[in-house]
């Protein structure tokens, strides 16, 4: 082996690259569109390439040459299959027998075998660029060479033994690296064109989406707004033609200024906003909502934008209904409150008789003892009956944040001393006067003075003891509270049956109860627990329970900062009225029914104030004209014909400087401020107690002296 050999044949495979390179052009067709006349084409310049490498051979002797068509034709069958292949092999073979010579049948012999190498290659391992292209081309020129090597035999016997020793290792060594670097290119090469047809396979596809689809579709220059394509989809929404719409800009189609739609434009070229709602004009004039969907591409080296465009007309039409729907929804909420505005004044009304005539007899200087001991039942039951009634309207009003506390400030004891009244009461009722109730308070401050809703909490402990009554058939109910510093903890503690653990969270739940067999063993609706919960929401207390099934439950109640140091001189367990004395005084009192207007008048006979009645509002205002010694005014709200607001006003346009207290069967927060805005100076809510009205009396008075 000489370097002559050697850098001859690293020219040769130079120039077998070199020239392959220039026709790499000859197989960028697609697969699929490759005819039979361009593979002849492409098997005769890989034959002129042969025969061009053949000119410059290495020559050992006069018609015995080595060059790299062995390389080329066995490349050529892997890569561009048979009829190329068997082309430029058929080429190379009529230029080899023209060249002639002692090496002619070899030379004949290293085309067919390394052309039908390659081709076999190509048949029987498929799948050879996947794996190891680098290994499969070795081994590919190492096989092609090595039968090279082989057909040494086909020389004069003269001859064989010299050319063996000349080209036997260049044979096995150069020419295989020749054939992985020449195969490395066209497998590059290849890739590169599978690469650009299946680039021109996107645009194609993307140009049968764009012009198919159902959907519109445009294409817009981002700086003058020119619609430079749309698809026949567009065409069909808009009603214009193709030619049209590509001649037409985005101002055409939407009403705006030129530099909305500039800016509009510029926000979807920076990818800042990718969605828009416009008004979209059509070509019989008529107006369609429209939201348009935008991202920037490039196409041919320019930046336009692609939208697609959805007509959203039916969509908006739908979110209106659904706002009016909305509107209705509230509007039927509004008359779900008016109807329980109207049932609280229908209920209230005959409480109010009921436990004013009730105040009356436990507070006069009656004979008849049993007529105070009754009454004072009544009176008792009354006010816990108006209480469980206040509790469930708060309850239904909670969302619309329309029930309120009423703050008073009282002995607690009081109330525990009404509990047990009613758990006399329910003891018998229920048939458990065998339970064992105990009242504990808590030792070291017994008859502490809270400020609280009083009546909210006779009626959460009152729903907890009746709860205790109903699940504790053998045992003791204990009940109390216990003190620190200002937080209060109130407990109803039984032995009762118990809550499953599963069953615990529940509980608390409307229409729930602790087992699902307790609603036919013993009664109920699980409505109870469910309105103690939020009552203990309504007054910012804790409400939990710890109990064991089969063993009882403790239900505690814990609130913060009611607790205060000392009885104040308007605490609620007064049990006397000091009424003012209001000689010379003349009050009003306006009610169209007539057991109210009696009610009121016993109810103010202690204050020796002079009493005038009217059951409506027109009267009122004419015994306001003809008296001009009224000094104060009780007006009902609700009457027929002038209702209370409008004789406020009324009275006022006759005398403005006459006080008006509202009284009103409706207890919702929107009365006082429109009692307020009518012009009155005050608001009582029926069922009217005594000793506030008094007080409230007492107070009137008092400041305007």
């Amino acid at each position: 082996m000489t370097l002559e050999l050697i850098l001859a044949l690293i020219h040769n495979i130079a120039l077998l690259i070199a020239i392959s390179l220039l026709g790499g052009f000859l197989w960028k067709k697609n697969p699929g569109t490759v005819t039979f006349t361009d593979k002849l084409f492409a098997g005769f310049f890989l034959g002129s390439v042969g025969m061009m490498i053949m000119l410059t051979p290495w020559i050992l002797l006069p018609g015995l040459v080595f060059d790299t068509r062995s390389i080329l034709l066995s490349i050529s069958g892997l890569v561009f299959g048979p009829i190329p292949t068997l082309t430029a092999m058929l080429i190379t073979a009529i230029y080899r027998l023209f060249m002639g010579g002692p090496g002619m049948w070899m030379g004949l012999g290293v085309i067919i075998t390394s052309g039908a190498t390659g081709l076999l290659w190509r048949r029987f391992r498929p799948e050879w660029q996947k794996k190891k292209p680098v290994v499969e081309l070795l081994m590919l020129g190492f096989a092609v060479h090595l039968q090279m090597l082989l057909l040494t035999l086909l020389l004069p016997k003269e001859r064989f033994l010299h050319t063996l020793e000349a080209v036997g290792i260049p044979i096995l060594t150069i020419y295989p690296l020749g054939s992985l670097l020449f195969g490395l290119l066209m497998v590059s090469r290849q890739k590169h064109f599978e690469i650009r047809r299946a680039l021109h396979k996107s645009e194609e596809k993307f140009r049968q989406l764009f012009e198919r689809s159902d959907v519109v579709m445009q294409l817009i220059e981002p700086l003058t707004g020119k619609i430079l394509d749309s698809n026949e989809a567009s065409a069909k929404f808009y009603g214009y033609s193709l030619e049209a719409l590509r001649s037409m800009h985005t101002s055409d189609l939407r009403k705006q200024s030129p530099e909305e739609g500039y800016l509009l434009r510029q926000l979807a070229l920076k990818g800042e906003r990718q969605f828009f709602e416009l008004e979209h004009q059509l070509a019989n004039g008529e107006t369609r909502m429209v939201e348009v969907h935008t991202s920037p591409i490039i196409v041919e080296g320019q930046t336009i934008i692609f939208t697609i465009i959805h007509d959203i007309t039916l969509r908006k039409k739908a979110e209106s209904a659904l706002l009016q729907a909305k509107e209705k929804a509230e509007e039927s909420d509004k008359m779900k409150s008016t109807f329980l505005a109207t049932m609280s004044h229908e209920l209230r009304t005959p409480l109010n008789a009921i436990i004013g005539y009730s105040d009356l007899i436990s507070t006069e200087n009656d004979e008849i003892s049993e007529i105070r001991k009754f009454g004072k039942i009544i009176l008792d039951n009354g006010k816990h009956l108006l209480s469980i009634i206040e509790s469930i309207f708060d309850i239904a009003l909670l969302q619309s944040k329309e029930s309120q506390l009423t703050l008073t400030t009282f002995e607690l004891s009081e109330v525990f001393a009404n509990l047990d009244q009613y758990i006399l009461f329910e003891k018998k009722r229920k048939n458990r006067q065998h339970l064992v109730t105990r009242y504990q308070p808590d030792p070291d401050n017994p008859h502490p003075f809270i400020q609280s809703d009083r009546g909210k909490i006779l009626q959460l402990m009152s729903n907890l003891i009746n709860n205790a009554l109903k699940y504790t058939d053998t045992g003791t109910i204990d009940y109390g509270f216990i003190t620190n510093e200002e937080r209060l903890t109130l407990f109803v503690k039984d032995t009762g049956i118990g809550i499953p653990g599963d069953k615990i969270d529940s509980v608390f739940k409307l229409f729930v109860q602790g087992e699902d067999t307790m609603t036919r063993t013993h009664g109920g609706v699980g409505l109870g627990l469910a309105i103690c919960r939020e009552i203990a929401a309504l007054l910012n207390g804790r409400l939990w329970v710890e109990s064991e099934e089969g063993k009882g439950s403790t239900f505690y109640l814990e609130l913060e900062g009611v607790i205060i140091p000392e009885k104040t001189e308007n605490a609620s367990g007064a049990n006397q009225t000091r009424f003012p004395d209001l000689t010379g005084k003349t009050i009003l009192i306006v009610d169209d029914l007539s057991e109210n207007t009696l009610l009121l008048t016993r109810m103010l006979t202690g204050t020796k104030a002079r009493i005038l009645t009217a059951d409506n509002g027109n009267k009122a205002v004419t015994l306001v004209r003809e008296e001009t010694s009224i000094d104060l005014v009780f007006m009902d709200i609700k009457m027929p014909g002038m209702n209370g607001y409008e004789a406020t006003r009324a009275i006022h346009s006759v005398r403005p400087e006459i006080p008006v207290i509202a009284q009103t069967a409706y207890s919702f927060n929107d009365d006082k401020e429109l009692a307020l805005a009518a012009g009155c100076i005050g608001h009582i809510s029926k069922p009217i107690q005594k000793n506030i009205l008094i007080e409230l009396i007492g107070k009137h008075f008092s400041s305007k002296n």
